[in-house]
């Protein structure tokens, strides 16, 4: 089940748990621990500001936890970084992948070959792939 806090911090000694998950919270509870941070839970948004404020503070060695994948607003640079600081993503709710859709046409024009990559994703998942161009002309 979901946390009632909004911002909780767990250590290797203490429990931190807060209604206000605002960054400045963070910070003043990160500034006054002097023990290992093993876990931060944050209802809402994982936004990059909190990527960044992890970067600028060396933070590292952690789980940092949201509700569920949809919360977590960050681009593939901020995950790298988390990557880098050894800090594990976790979910309160898991979003189940039910699908996976693909549009073999690129913004740029190229293209793949449709029946040879429905095909090759296909054998590469085990959950049902839809071509998005097919299907949206299917459903016209």
């Amino acid at each position: 089940h979901t946390p009632s806090d909004s911002l909780i911090i767990q250590t290797t000694f203490h429990r931190f748990g807060e209604k206000n998950k605002k960054l400045e919270t963070i910070k003043h509870i990160v500034s006054n621990i002097n023990d290992k941070i093993d876990l931060m839970y944050i209802k809402g948004a994982i936004t990059p500001r909190v990527i960044h404020f992890f970067i600028e503070h060396m933070m590292s060695d952690f789980t940092l936890v949201c509700d569920d994948a949809t919360k977590l607003l960050i681009k593939s640079n901020e995950y790298d970084a988390l990557h880098k600081l050894n800090i594990d993503l976790s979910v309160v709710h898991p979003c189940p992948l039910v699908c996976v859709t693909i549009n073999p046409w690129s913004s740029d024009g190229r293209h793949y070959p449709i029946e040879t990559f429905l095909r090759e994703m296909k054998a590469s998942v085990g959950i049902p792939v839809f071509n998005v161009l097919s299907e949206e002309e299917n459903h016209v």
